[in-house]
């Protein structure tokens, strides 16, 4: 695959480092303001603690079911914490902020030496006025480790073609989350395809390697080779005209509360279709994405799943903003809109707006109910217990207990007691 567009000429290393290293820093100031911990990752919190108590990967001690969608991530926190001792919500903070700081400098590396200095200026405009790349540079969850796999295929494809640096990229964002097949398939047939033909299979092997690889284990030690969440989701029996109710919902609650996600998605694309083969795959991929999530519902965390594909829609877009009017055009609009916009990331470190969203629409501002009840630099579970660590089990305590808020409350259970999750999230028979 051949770069794409003319070469912006070269920057002195000095000028580079000044440049990358100043959007870098300031990417870590936006993190700490926006830093949180999700309910939802005490999940893999929980299974995490088991595993290093000797338990095994297990949610429940009686069961071996896999609740958590993220293996990599799921690893990469448990490596952590068994080397480091910290616990787990420090590690993933620690985590994220590794992964933001490789997808903010590989990016503006990229952007600097392919479409020069306003490219980069642009991206770093549109992404931080992203609620969904912004929130889910931390959060507890997977996606800055998927920003920064997506950060390296994206270099490897569309600035420095590198097959193999791509499909490794590639096959860490599957095994982190399998639903990315979607985002990136088009961009690894195309890297698979252009490449000469006693590569193809050693590129496919990288690629798709650690997810087949996890499946094998996962059929083996939990009896199914997908994410609990797979049987629990998707084959639901609700009528196909209720879900795509449900997907529209979505839509319009992410275009009311994101605007910026929704630009940096449609333009991106827009602007990927225009370009060359590698852009156009990347533009595809977004194009499957925002499509298979509307055919599934749609997420009630909103920001989670577009996130990445956000991310990929904004270089594709900054790398056409080759002049200062442009680039001043878009900051100003930013600007003018975060005064006004609740939730904004440019607001939020000024206004506190809260929780943006209403409790009851069925998709939900988990930054606004999860972040501001934190302290930001010492935190620690808002639960029964200060010290983070589950209750004893005693004799009043029941030994089988029905839990629908299965995050920090199944943190915060007994170990050995037995919580049937209704949703079926976490539990193998109620999600069939």
């Amino acid at each position: 695959m051949d770069a794409e567009g003319p070469s912006p000429g070269t920057t002195s290393p000095g000028r580079v480092l000044a440049i990358v290293g100043g959007i870098t820093a300031a990417w870590i100031v936006l993190w700490g303001v926006h830093a949180w911990v999700s309910e939802d990752a005490f999940i893999t919190f929980r299974v995490i603690r088991n595993a290093l108590e000797g338990h095994g990967l297990r949610w429940n001690l009686a069961e071996r079911v896999q609740v958590y969608t993220h293996p990599a991530w799921m690893l990469l926190i448990l490596a952590g914490t068994a080397v480091s001792g910290l616990r787990p919500w420090d590690v993933a903070w620690a985590a994220s902020l590794a992964g933001t700081v490789v997808t903010v400098a590989w990016v503006s590396r990229g952007l600097l030496g392919h479409a020069g200095v306003h490219a980069v200026l642009a991206w770093t405009v549109l992404a931080s006025a992203s609620r969904a790349v912004v929130h889910f540079t931390s959060s507890g969850l997977e996606t800055p480790l998927l920003y920064a796999a997506l950060a390296v295929a994206l270099g490897a494809s569309l600035w420095r073609p590198h097959p193999r640096r791509a499909a490794c990229a590639v096959g860490i964002a599957l095994l982190t989350r399998l639903d990315m097949l979607l985002l990136v398939g088009p961009v690894l047939a195309l890297v698979v395809w252009t490449a000469r033909p006693a590569d193809r299979r050693p590129l496919l092997a990288l690629a798709l390697g650690p997810a087949l690889a996890w499946a094998a284990f996962s059929a083996v030690y939990y009896g199914f080779p997908l994410p609990n969440t797979a049987p629990a989701k998707l084959p639901h029996g609700v009528p196909r005209a209720e879900i795509l109710a449900f997907g529209r919902q979505y839509a319009e609650v992410t275009a009311r509360s994101d605007p910026w996600s929704v630009a940096a998605l449609c333009g991106g694309m827009l602007a990927g279709l225009r370009a060359q083969a590698a852009a156009r795959a990347w533009a595809m991929g977004i194009a499957l994405t925002c499509a298979y999530l509307l055919w599934i519902g749609g997420d009630y965390y909103v920001g989670r799943l577009i996130a990445p594909p956000v991310l990929v829609g904004g270089v594709l877009l900054a790398q056409h903003v080759r002049s200062t009017g442009a680039l001043v055009a878009t900051a100003v609009a930013v600007a003018a809109s975060s005064t006004v916009l609740p939730g904004s990331p440019w607001r939020a470190p000024f206004v506190d707006d809260g929780n943006v969203l209403p409790m009851d629409g069925g998709v939900y501002d988990q930054w606004g109910m999860w972040h501001l009840p934190r302290h930001r630099w010492d935190w620690t579970p808002n639960g029964p217990n200060a010290t983070g660590e589950p209750l004893p089990m005693g004799p009043d305590v029941p030994a089988v207990r029905v839990e629908p808020w299965i995050g920090e409350s199944g943190w915060y259970a007994p170990r050995t007691q037995h919580l049937v999750d209704p949703l079926g999230l976490a539990d193998p028979l109620l999600a069939r």
